[in-house]
């Protein structure tokens, strides 16, 4: 049974939660990171890098400042944020 992000404990290592973390969100969204998930992320690592893939391209940020680059994306006219992801990685 795959546990949801919130469920991961803190009795592990903080490479090891981000690592089961990831996993969940992968079995649960396709890897995908909801509005809900963001908070549980950042309590373990607010540095993790995560991708935003929005209208005129991509980027990669710390997950503490994910919200905020939503929200100048989403505050410009005609531009949009598609979804927030985990990157691809060499773990």
């Amino acid at each position: 049974m795959t546990r949801t992000i919130d469920e991961i404990t803190s009795t592990v290592s903080q490479e090891a939660r981000i690592t089961e973390m990831r996993q969940a969100s992968i079995e649960k969204n396709g890897g995908f990171i909801t509005k809900d998930e963001l908070p549980a992320i950042i309590a373990v690592n607010r540095l993790e890098q995560l991708l935003i893939r929005h209208s005129h391209g991509r980027m990669l940020c710390s997950a503490q400042d994910v919200e905020f680059h939503v929200k100048l994306i989403d505050d410009h006219d005609e531009a949009y944020v598609r979804d927030v992801s985990w990157p691809a990685t060499r773990r």
